[in-house]
C-alpha cells in the first residue's frame, strides 16, 4: 500500500494541535511521534529534527493498515523553505492549512509567547512596536529561540501567506479551515478533513480541544524549563516530570485596550479582506471578519 502524505500547515494559535489529535485518533493516519517536527523549515531556528533519518524514525506505519503519514509543524505556512522541501520530496502531498482571524491570532500567539518564554514584554502594546527593531535583531528575549515568532504582523498575515502557498501548490491539493468553522462544526471540519485526505469517516472520536491557553505562575522559569525539555529530550529521557506544567495557570484572558485592537484591525484589514476571498472560493468554510 503506498502511503500518502500529509501536512498540517498552522499557522500558530489556528486550531493545528486540536486537529492534529482528532485526525491521529483515525486508524488509518499516523501522526509524527513528535508533533512539530518543523524538519523542512530550513531557513527557521525552530528545528526539533534536521537529518532525514531522524525523521523518518518519527513514522511507524502499520503495513496495511496506515495509508496517511502526517506532519503537523505550525510555522510551516510561514517558512518559505518548507513547502518547496515538502515537494521536492513529495510532490504529491497534500496540505491542510489551519485558519484565523488575523488580529486574534496576532493577540493569541502574543499570550502564547509569553508562555513559552520567547516574549518578554508585559504589554501587547510594547511587543507590537517593537517589531521593526527585533527584525534587525535587537531586544530579542534570550529565552527565544525562533525570531520570527515576533513578528506578529507578518507570522499573522494568513491570507498573503495562504496566498504565496496556492502560487507553489495546486489548489487541489489543499484545504482551507478556519477556527471559526472549527469551533461551530468540530465533527462537520473534522470529516471535511478527512475525505480530503481519501479517508472514510469514523466515530467516536474525541473532540476536546487540545492547547488551550495558559500562563506561567512564574516568568523567569519559562526559558530555564524549556532548556531543561530539549536537553531531557537530548539525553532520551521520555519520562515526564511535570515540572513545567506545574508552573502553568488557566490564563485569565486575553483582553486588549480597544485603543490598541483598532490599531490591529487597522493593520490586518486588507489581510482579513484576502482570507474572506480564499476561503468563500474554498468549499463549506465561513468568512473570518468579525471574530473566529
Amino acid at each position: 500500500m503506498e502511503l500518502s502524505r500529509a501536512y498540517i500547515l498552522g499557522a500558530p494559535k489556528c486550531g493545528t494541535t486540536s486537529m492534529a489529535a482528532w485526525l491521529a485518533q483515525h486508524p488509518q493516519l499516523e501522526l509524527s511521534k513528535l508533533k512539530e517536527p518543523h524538519y523542512f523549515s530550513s531557513d527557521l531556528n525552530n528545528r526539533e529534527v534536521d537529518s532525514k533519518s531522524e525523521y523518518d524514525k518519527l513514522f511507524s506505519p502499520q503495513e496495511g493498515i496506515t495509508k496517511v503519514l502526517l506532519d503537523a509543524s505550525t510555522w510551516y505556512l510561514y517558512s518559505k523553505d518548507a513547502v518547496p522541501n515538502i515537494l521536492k520530496e513529495h510532490p504529491e502531498a497534500r496540505f491542510i492549512v489551519m485558519l484565523r482571524d488575523p488580529v486574534e491570532m496576532a493577540i493569541s500567539l502574543y499570550f502564547h509567547n509569553l508562555v513559552m518564554g520567547s516574549e518578554n514584554r508585559s504589554r501587547i502594546e510594547d511587543a507590537w512596536d517593537l517589531q521593526t527593531v527585533r527584525l534587525r535583531g535587537r531586544k530579542i528575549p534570550w529565552g527565544c529561540r525562533e525570531p520570527a515568532c515576533l513578528q506578529y504582523k507578518a507570522a499573522c498575515s494568513t491570507g498573503t501567506l495562504t496566498e504565496r502557498l496556492l502560487e507553489t501548490v495546486e489548489r487541489s491539493s489543499v484545504l482551507l479551515l478556519s477556527l471559526s468553522d472549527l469551533k461551530k462544526d468540530p465533527q462537520g471540519e473534522f470529516q471535511r478533513a478527512l475525505a480530503f485526505l481519501g479517508l472514510e469517516p469514523c466515530s467516536g472520536i474525541d473532540f476536546a480541544v487540545k492547547n488551550e491557553a495558559r500562563q506561567a505562575k512564574m516568568q523567569a522559569l519559562v526559558p530555564f524549563l524549556r532548556r531543561l525539555g530539549k536537553l531531557k529530550k537530548r539525553m532520551g529521557i521520555e519520562r515526564a516530570f511535570g515540572v513545567q506544567s506545574m508552573n502553568l495557570r488557566a490564563h485569565p484572558g486575553k483582553e486588549v485596550s480597544p485603543v490598541f485592537r483598532r490599531q490591529l484591525e487597522s493593520a490586518f484589514a486588507e489581510e482579513r479582506q484576502i482570507l474572506n476571498r480564499l476561503l468563500q472560493s474554498s468549499p463549506g468554510a465561513a468568512a473570518t471578519s468579525g471574530s473566529a
